[in-house]
């Protein structure tokens, strides 16, 4: 996936897709506050608070795709600055480097 790939329509979608497949790992508030920010557009906030959350429960589906969603986070510019968290980007991209290396042992 390239940023040619990636629009605010496409990471909405995706964003509630991976919400609602990840909603019995998280909190039902990290869940609520996910849908919130979706919900008004806010693509940034939506996308750190699910991963915070996720971060939080070391949980990723099994089928996640670690690039596309390291390139939706770029997009979104979350790798230069965070709203939630300021070690945002480095949590993430330890927890999505622990699921690449889960699908290599």
């Amino acid at each position: 996936m390239i940023f040619d790939e990636i629009s605010d329509q496409s990471i909405n979608d995706d964003l509630n897709t991976l919400i609602s497949s990840c909603s019995r790992h998280i909190s039902n508030e990290g869940f609520e506050l996910a849908q919130h920010y979706l919900e008004h557009d806010e693509l940034e906030l939506a996308f750190e608070a699910l991963f915070l959350e996720l971060i939080e429960a070391q949980y990723i589906p099994t089928s996640f795709d670690t690039n596309k969603w390291k390139n939706i986070g770029k997009y979104l510019h979350l790798h230069e600055e965070s709203v939630l968290d300021g070690e945002f980007w480095s949590k993430f991209i330890n927890l999505v480097q622990g699921k690449m290396l889960s699908n290599i042992r």
